[in-house]
């Protein structure tokens, strides 16, 4: 999970970059942005997944990166179930709470 986490972080940042980048460039050159920056973005993000995935296996090797993407995603998972829990939208009330039986015994059962 810790590796997924962080590969996705990092290609993430890598194509916000470029994505960043190639919309500030159609909009000095009036291009169509459907045109120039799907296919570029697109492709980005399939080569940025990879690498990404290959550096965070690297990455995983400090001992204080584990723990501490797990202790983060842990508490983000606590904090978001919470929120869901507490919120005033009665539909998202609904799916939480009758998805939480489910995920919690596919989590058990790993």
């Amino acid at each position: 999970m810790v590796i997924s986490v962080i590969g996705a972080i990092i290609s993430s940042v890598v194509v916000l970059v470029i994505t960043v980048g190639v919309a500030a460039f159609c909009a000095r050159r009036s291009l169509d942005l459907d045109n120039v920056a799907a296919p570029i973005v697109t492709a980005a993000g399939d080569i940025a997944t990879l690498p990404s995935l290959f550096l965070a296996t690297y990455l995983v090797g400090f001992r204080f990166v584990t723990p501490f993407i797990a202790v983060l995603c842990a508490a983000l998972a606590v904090v978001s179930l919470v929120y869901a829990l507490r919120s005033k939208l009665p539909i998202l009330r609904r799916i939480v709470l009758e998805s939480l039986p489910i995920l919690v015994l596919a989590a058990w059962s790993t």
